[in-house]
């Protein structure tokens, strides 16, 4: 058990110096500016620094079905040698560092915690606090960290414990090539909770399928929803689909498909997602494989950023139409931000001409008591609340085409 202990330890240091040298080089690319001794190379060259985070982007790619043996002292090439190297350049042990402020914070917070337990916690602080990385190589390390027990990360899950640890943390910390004052700490603390609610399983869109199965506007739809016939749904747009963000613990989408596999053996869904996807990514990424799925019908809820963006929506559009797939254009879903006149007449038109339906999800989350209330913190995306409305809207719609 000790070695184990030691073990794990030595794989939470790793990532900690890796996750730094990736900050490093930030300081040396970005006009953002940190303290020039915590975040310089030092005497490494510029070619170490981009080895030492290529080898934690090895590292934490690593399956956890090779690390958890690993840290109980199996022989592992690979992982021995990444860690190794990764530990051989530390970061700076200054006390303002932000890693260190948060590992000293867990301390303070907790009598007599694990080691990993409070390096682990601090990592996810640190990964996050350069927003570039914070829904690729974090999801990455919470994969990894829960594997090897950690289910919860015991910090503030209140809006007054949040605060206070966000003005904590900020005055401690030397500033680094990334914001680190209370406004960025805030929403940082909030999405790593809620992101581990979500990610143990806790509370995801799985389990709020299952409670949608009793929510009262819901219930009297199950009969007509189970006699929907075999279909197949196809969801393609950006992070309003997407329950890897962390400001839902389920997109709408997600929410509504997972329900519907509940009742329905002859449903299926897939989500064509990728983050501020817009209509020439949606060309370039995904239509090929949605194509290749075949849907009966696809929600499309994508950014759209002039010309080009119409022409590669046009391009979709016929592409669905002639694999015979019905597909629905949202307009937009955040009730609270403003609609671009200019897409809404796009959108009609592309309809229009290809057979489309138009669903004005916009106008119809105004009408919902509490819709000002849906913008989390980045006043971008839309906390859970307002995606459980429109999965209620989505299997409304669903029901009603049954019952016609």
């Amino acid at each position: 058990m000790a070695e184990q202990k030691v073990q794990l330890v030595n794989l939470v240091n790793a990532f900690i110096n890796g996750v730094h040298w990736g900050q490093v080089i930030r300081q040396e690319n970005s006009s953002k500016k940190g303290d020039p001794i915590l975040f310089g190379r030092g005497a490494r060259s510029a070619q170490i620094v981009k080895e030492l985070f290529e080898d934690f982007k090895k590292l934490v790619k690593i399956a956890p079905e090779r690390i958890v043996p690993w840290t109980r002292g199996e022989r592992d090439d690979e992982i021995d040698a990444l860690v190794a190297k990764l530990n051989a350049a530390p970061v700076p042990s200054s006390e303002r560092l932000p890693v260190n402020v948060m590992i000293a914070y867990m301390k303070r917070r907790l009598a007599g915690p694990e080691e990993f337990f409070v390096r682990a916690v601090a990592n996810l602080v640190q990964l996050c606090l350069e927003m570039d990385h914070d829904g690729t190589y974090l999801q990455d390390l919470y994969t990894i960290y829960i594997v090897l027990g950690i289910k919860q990360l015991s910090l503030p899950d209140d809006d007054a414990g949040q605060i206070a640890a966000a003005e904590e943390l900020s005055k401690l910390c030397a500033p680094g090539p990334y914001d680190s004052d209370a406004r960025a700490f805030r929403p940082i603390i909030q999405k790593l909770v809620w992101w581990a609610e979500k990610n143990t399983g806790r509370r995801d869109r799985h389990v709020l399928a299952r409670e949608m199965l009793e929510d009262a506007a819901i219930k009297p739809l199950i009969p007509m929803l189970k006699k929907l016939p075999p279909r197949r749904v196809a969801f393609l747009g950006h992070s309003m689909m997407m329950s890897l963000h962390w400001s839902t613990f389920g997109s709408w989408s997600d929410v509504a498909g997972e329900t519907m596999k509940l009742l329905n053996p002859g449903f299926e869904y897939c989500g064509f997602q990728t983050g501020g996807l817009d209509g020439r990514g949606a060309v370039k990424l995904h239509l090929d494989n949605l194509l290749a799925w075949k849907p009966s019908e696809t929600y499309i809820l994508a950014a759209n950023y002039g010309a080009e963006d119409d022409a590669a929506f046009e391009h979709v559009a016929k592409e669905l139409k002639r694999i015979g797939s019905a597909f629905f254009i949202v307009d937009d879903n955040r009730p609270w931000l403003k609609l671009d006149p200019r897409i809404v007449a796009f959108n009609k038109r592309l309809c229009e001409k290809h057979g489309g339906t138009l669903l004005e999800y916009w106008a119809l989350g105004q009408t919902a008591p509490g819709h000002e209330n849906w913008a989390c913190l980045d006043e971008i995306h839309m906390l859970t609340d307002g995606h459980l409305f429109y999965a209620r809207e989505t299997l409304k719609r669903w029901a009603a085409v049954s019952h016609r």
